[in-house]
């Protein structure tokens, strides 16, 4: 279908090309195509894969046609779930089964489930108090542990780096004024 917004389109493609498309769009392959339009298949390959008007005419034409064909799903749809429905209120078994596949409901249909008096659901409430009361004593310690752990492996990635710079820095991390860490503190002694 010819619009205004593609007209300019429309001259750079030749009548053997628009009719190309026109069939392309039904589902031919380019050997039927290039035989109603009175190409080579060649040919109509080359239109689909390296002429830019002729794929982007071609695109279009098959998002027109699946616009198209979308709507006439939805009416479907609608069709469909009324005559389903009219199935359904004849008593007939098989709709109501795949009625209840549809809506993916089939075989996850249980009893309803939840407690019937108001002193079940606080002692269910307290149980989950109590539970999640319990879970937060016991995640503090681990948090803390897991911050001193933290520290350690920072220090000992501090500690790593002193033995790699062979004691050009000091315990801290800092350069010393010399460059380097005397020999007393390598070995643990105290200096005089």
């Amino acid at each position: 279908m010819v619009t205004k917004s593609n007209k300019s389109q429309h001259k750079k493609l030749s009548i053997k090309q628009l009719n190309a498309i026109d069939l392309l769009v039904q589902g031919l392959t380019d050997r039927e195509v290039a035989r109603k339009v009175g190409v080579r298949r060649e040919t109509v390959n080359q239109w689909r894969k390296h002429h830019l008007e002729f794929q982007a005419e071609l695109n279009r034409q098959r998002q027109n046609v699946w616009g198209i064909a979308k709507e006439r799903l939805r009416y479907l749809v609608s069709q469909a779930t009324k005559t389903l429905e009219k199935e359904v209120d004849k008593g007939s078994l098989r709709a109501a089964v795949e009625t209840l596949k549809i809506v993916g409901l089939y075989g996850k249909v249980g009893a309803p489930k939840g407690y019937t008096s108001a002193e079940a659901l606080e002692l269910a409430k307290e149980e989950r108090e109590c539970f999640d009361g319990m879970l937060r004593r016991l995640w503090k310690p681990l948090f803390k542990r897991h911050r001193i752990e933290k520290q350690i492996e920072r220090l000992d990635r501090l500690i790593m780096e002193l033995r790699h710079n062979r004691g050009e820095t000091d315990v801290f991390g800092l350069l010393s004024p010399s460059g380097t860490i005397p020999k007393d503190m390598h070995s643990g002694r105290k200096r005089p």
